[in-house]
């Protein structure tokens, strides 16, 4: 996945017409698009990798139990990069076109780290990305907080997501075409180990959001 996703046919598609290609760094391997024209990273973050490794470790215990500067707290770097994408998604209307942005924002997905105004949260010690039944479980979260910390989240980025939209409308020189997706539900009724137990509809209930100028609507199938 990691590399069908980095040298996929749309982003060949899209050079061989004259665009550019732009990216945020999301932290996650299948969509880390660090060969993109413009790789957008903020200076302090850390990836699934680098954060699983030091969950390995005594050191998150260590800085919960201490104080210690907001930098080498791992919820604080994760909320940092999630903020540095939606901060930047405007100042990309500057580019010269044609350009194609990615960015791959991680939430509402666990781990919860925004409360429904853009409050820091944190819910658990380790900060790591499992859901369902990963992480509803016994000495984890419970239903009831997996579902406030999920609905919060998804109350905040609604917010900030619209605002963002209507300033990239704002600021762009002609109509951009813009694509909004999510990948999965909740996943709060799915069982890993048992998918015959696994509320599928909850876990497939997919976003899909276009915005086509100039009658691009009508390209679309129907459904």
């Amino acid at each position: 996945m990691n590399t069908a996703i980095k040298n996929s046919r749309l982003f060949g598609l899209l050079r061989e017409r004259g665009y550019r290609i732009a990216a945020f760094s999301s932290g996650r391997p299948e969509t880390e698009i660090d060969n993109a024209d413009i790789y957008i990273s903020p200076d302090q973050s850390l990836n699934n990798f680098q954060n699983e490794l030091i969950n390995t470790t005594p050191i998150p215990l260590i800085i919960s139990a201490i104080s210690t500067p907001k930098s080498m707290d791992a919820f604080d770097l994760y909320r940092g990069r999630l903020l540095f994408i939606m901060d930047n998604l405007v100042k990309m209307t500057e580019q010269k076109s044609p350009f194609f942005v990615f960015a791959h924002i991680e939430s509402p997905h666990p781990p919860f780290v925004f409360g429904p105004d853009g409050e820091e949260v944190s819910y658990e010690k380790k900060l790591d990305d499992h859901d369902a039944d990963w992480l509803i479980k016994k000495g984890r979260l419970t239903f009831s907080q997996y579902r406030k910390g999920y609905i919060d989240q998804v109350v905040f980025l609604n917010k900030r997501m619209k605002t963002i939209i209507d300033e990239i409308l704002s600021s762009s020189k002609r109509p951009p075409i813009i694509i909004l997706m999510g990948d999965h539900g909740p996943r709060s009724m799915l069982v890993w180990e048992e998918p015959e137990e696994t509320y599928v509809r909850e876990s497939m209930t997919n976003l899909s959001a276009f915005y086509l100028p100039d009658g691009g609507e009508e390209e679309l199938y129907e459904g």
